[in-house]
């Protein structure tokens, strides 16, 4: 038997109509009287966003630091580092006066002067070794004397190109002696610079510097020794970067007797600029 309910839903329906009809303003809508239902702690945890376990999205890549651009004259300045020694046994006195970058501790930086102490230190060691061959005690007041200094051949900015200018005398000689060592260095690679770097691939650069040097020495009447301008490493071993092009320093008796002394030869970058890699050491040249 169905419920009593059931039987009669149209007798329900009608008397709430007929409840509505005969008192008007009054509310038959039946109200809620059943409390929200509790969740138990095992469904509100299952509902819950489980944030410890969300994996942690990564910090955005950040840029490494531009490497800081050296200059010289403008975040670097070169000076003069002096000093003096003397010994009576064997006698001679030693003075020098080597370069050193100042500015910036990059690791640039602490090379070249790395790099430049250790040229020195040579040149005097060398020095030092050759004096004990003379005679003591001396043949003059003096003794034996070597001086060691430089000049900056290059204008301001990324390569710094130097001349090591080295005068000396041994006890007993019949006349004081000078040579050239030269240095050449990148402050935007923070390497030292060979002359290959400065022209392009397969360019046969010995051959084109020879050329245009033992030209210009013959126009001087001081190509006397032409085995000391002929196209080999040794011989263009000492070159320096100027304003004006790629200076050659010929020592004395490599070219012509010592009567006179060092020749040098300046090889315009004009008459080079199709062998030249601009892409390189030379295309950080000011101008």
């Amino acid at each position: 038997m169905k419920p009593l309910l059931a039987q009669f839903p149209l007798v329900l329906v009608l008397s709430s109509i007929a409840c509505a009809t005969l008192f008007p303003g009054t509310d038959v809508r039946e109200e809620a009287t059943t409390a929200p239902a509790t969740l138990t702690p095992a469904i509100a945890a299952s509902l819950t966003p489980e944030t410890a376990s969300t994996p942690a999205l990564p910090d955005p890549p950040t840029a490494e630091p531009s490497p800081e651009e050296l200059l010289l004259g403008q975040t670097l300045a070169l000076v003069a580092v002096s000093s003096s020694e003397a010994s009576q046994t064997p006698p001679y006195a030693l003075t020098v006066e080597r370069p050193e970058l100042q500015g910036s501790g990059d690791p640039r930086v602490l090379s070249f002067n790395q790099q430049i102490t250790g040229l020195f230190e040579q040149e005097i060691a060398a020095f030092k070794r050759d004096v004990d061959d003379f005679p003591n005690p001396p043949m003059l007041p003096g003794g034996s004397f070597f001086e060691l200094g430089y000049s900056l051949a290059s204008l301001p900015g990324a390569i710094v190109s130097l001349r090591i200018l080295a005068n000396g005398y041994y006890d007993g000689a019949a006349h004081p002696y000078h040579y050239t060592r030269t240095f050449t260095y990148d402050l935007t690679a923070g390497q030292t610079v060979a002359l290959s770097q400065l022209f392009l691939p397969g360019v046969p650069y010995l051959d084109l510097l020879a050329a245009y040097s033992q030209a210009e020495l013959s126009a001087q009447d001081a190509l006397m020794f032409e085995e000391g301008a002929a196209p080999t490493e040794e011989n263009y071993r000492n070159w320096v970067l100027t304003g004006d092009g790629i200076e050659i320093t010929f020592d004395e008796y490599q070219v012509a007797p010592y009567a006179m002394g060092a020749l040098k030869v300046v090889v315009p970058y004009a008459e080079l600029e199709a062998s030249l890699d601009f892409g390189g050491p030379i295309g950080r040249l000011p101008g």
